[in-house]
This record gives C-alpha cells, sequence and structure tokens, in this order.
C-alpha cells in the first residue's frame, strides 16, 4: 500500500506542477504583448485576465468516524486577476480508524478499516495578494469515495481497492478560510481551517454515516508557481 500512496502521491504533484507551470506562461505571455505595445482584444469579459497559476502539496489535521486522522493530498490552478483561482483539488485520509462489522459470515474478519478519498473542482479567493501576510478563502466540490477495507496498516502492496470489503460513492464539498504568507515570488504558505461536508455514504456492513465523514479541519499548503 505505501507504493499504492507514494505513486499517486508523486503523480499528483507532477499534474499540479505542471498546470503551474502552464498557466504561469499563459500569465505572463499577455502581460509581455502588452508591455511590448501588442493591441488588446476586445472580448466579453475584458476585465478578466490570467496572472499565473501554482501547485502545492496539502496535509490536515481532521477526524473520520470520530478518531483524529491525517488528510493528504495536492491542488492547484490558474490565477485570475491575483484575486480568484480556478483548478482542481485531491484529498485523501491516510490513518484509517477501525470499525465493527455487521451481517458477517464466521470466517470474514470482525472488523475493517475506513477509507476515504475524493477530488472536485477548486475555487479561492485571494486578498490583497502583494502584502506578505494576506488572507483567502477556499471551496471545493467533488465527490469520491468511501471504503472499508482489511486490516492491513501501512504495508507495501496494490491499491487498497483490492482490500476493499464495501465501496460507496459519496459527494465531498470543503469550504474554508485561509491565512497566506509571501516567502518569495513563487512560494507562499497557507494555513486553513473549514468543514468538510460528506453525503450519499450508503454503507452497509459498518455504522458509518454521513456525519461520521464529515468534520472540520486544519490545512497546511505549500504553494509554488506564479501569482
Amino acid at each position: 500500500m505505501l507504493r499504492f500512496f507514494s505513486s499517486v502521491w508523486s503523480r499528483s504533484l507532477l499534474c499540479l506542477f505542471l498546470l503551474a507551470a502552464v498557466a504561469s506562461t499563459c500569465g505572463i505571455a499577455p502581460a509581455l504583448a502588452q508591455e511590448n505595445g501588442a493591441p488588446r482584444d476586445e472580448t466579453l469579459f475584458g476585465s478578466v485576465q490570467s496572472s499565473g497559476g501554482y501547485g502545492a502539496p496539502t496535509v490536515a489535521l481532521t477526524t473520520l468516524n470520530g478518531e483524529t486522522a491525517a488528510m493528504v493530498g495536492g491542488q492547484g490552478g490558474w490565477v485570475l486577476n491575483r484575486r480568484f483561482v480556478v483548478g482542481g483539488a485531491l484529498r485523501g485520509i491516510a490513518p484509517r480508524p477501525d470499525v465493527t462489522l455487521r451481517g458477517r459470515s464466521s470466517s470474514a474478519p470482525e472488523s475493517a478499516q475506513v477509507q476515504l478519498g475524493y477530488a472536485g473542482l477548486l475555487l479561492e479567493y485571494i486578498g490583497a495578494s502583494s502584502n506578505l501576510l494576506h488572507y483567502g478563502g477556499t471551496l471545493v466540490v467533488g465527490g469520491g469515495n468511501v471504503e472499508l477495507v482489511g486490516d492491513q496498516g501501512f504495508r507495501a502492496g496494490p491499491s487498497v481497492s483490492d482490500d476493499s470489503v464495501e465501496r460507496s460513492a459519496v459527494f465531498a464539498a470543503e469550504v474554508g478560510a485561509r491565512a497566506e504568507l509571501n516567502v518569495t515570488r513563487f512560494f507562499r504558505i497557507g494555513l486553513s481551517g473549514g468543514y468538510r461536508l460528506v453525503s450519499g455514504a450508503a454503507l452497509e456492513k459498518a455504522a458509518v454515516s454521513d456525519g461520521d465523514l464529515s468534520a472540520p479541519y486544519g490545512q497546511l499548503s505549500l504553494r509554488f508557481g506564479s501569482f
């Protein structure tokens, strides 16, 4: 499983950083064209301009099924007018608390662990981006899966889905506020807090409800890109 998490983590970060690089290029090109005196096209949304993009690994402290858990992932997107971000986010719960299985056969295990992962559209607001310390807001809307998996711990091996006892698709959303520190022109540190809402969990083999999967969180993000 450790290899699985490492593979997903590496591929996610690579995609996010490629997204940041492309978005940064898109933001720099129009600025250079205007500096060289090139005419500006008239557009329906003329005030919307790309100013860059970023990618960020994230780690958060939250609860899952009433137990403290770490949530890891990544996010990134295009920065518009140095104020708005449109992109994507990926989240996954690392430690998985045990739950007692119900309606099991005599040969089935007594318990399993809860695994939650989701991805979705990322929308962010950045206030006073030029200030050393500034603020922002975050909204993530998407979906994923909640699974009951074998109690194997963090071991090397295949995807946790291969050990799945039961799986259910869920809707997931995050809303939060953020404090952000400009470390360099291309690196920022974000500290945010918010609430994760999960809906649609339908697990028959364990008493895990939407309320058990929904919880407040505190998150650290390391943001690299052009802002």
